[in-house]
């Protein structure tokens, strides 16, 4: 039994490549990217994906309970957080970090262990965006938010369909 801890685009760097500069490519011309937690954690390798988005997770620590979101005061009217309260929680079982380049708008953030962490963050390529958030691992048994499908959750992903155009002129 082989043991994964991260799960990538494609099993080989030639078709992971390949899949990145269409995804890019999409972003780009004018398209929306959610992604979401491991998209562009470093042992997964989209070094593409992690340039567009302007980060790559360097970390991340296991989460007992539930992780507070707070949306931060310059985004309350955001499209993104439609209909979800200033501060809410999310299950996701890890919290995951990096380093943001300027241009990330960091909607939503929250506290751990005395250090503030993004977990929301939206930024604008070319005629695109493309959105990240902390939940979202791909093992069900530590995301209890994919799991159990949290309302919180499911509403993040909704508004990013729902109110795509609104979201690009937003940022």
């Amino acid at each position: 039994m082989t043991f994964r801890d991260v799960t990538k685009l494609a099993s080989s760097e030639k078709g992971r490549e390949k899949l990145q500069e269409h995804i890019c490519a999409y972003v780009k011309k004018g398209g929306i990217l959610v992604g979401t937690h491991d998209i562009i954690y470093r042992r997964v390798r989209n070094i593409k994906l992690e340039s567009v988005y302007g980060c790559t997770i360097t970390n991340f620590t296991s989460v007992d309970g539930l992780l507070t979101y707070k949306i931060d005061q310059d985004f309350y009217s955001h499209p993104l957080v439609r209909s979800l309260s200033h501060s809410f929680e999310i299950d996701d079982g890890e919290l995951c970090w990096g380093d943001w380049k300027d241009g990330a708008q960091q909607i939503a953030s929250c506290t751990n262990n005395g250090k503030e962490y993004p977990v929301i963050v939206a930024r604008k390529y070319e005629k695109g965006i493309l959105i990240w958030m902390n939940t979202g691992d791909q093992k069900t048994s530590q995301c209890n938010a994919i799991k159990k499908l949290d309302a919180n959750f499911i509403k993040l992903l909704s508004n990013s369909i729902l109110h795509a155009p609104e979201i690009k002129s937003y940022i």
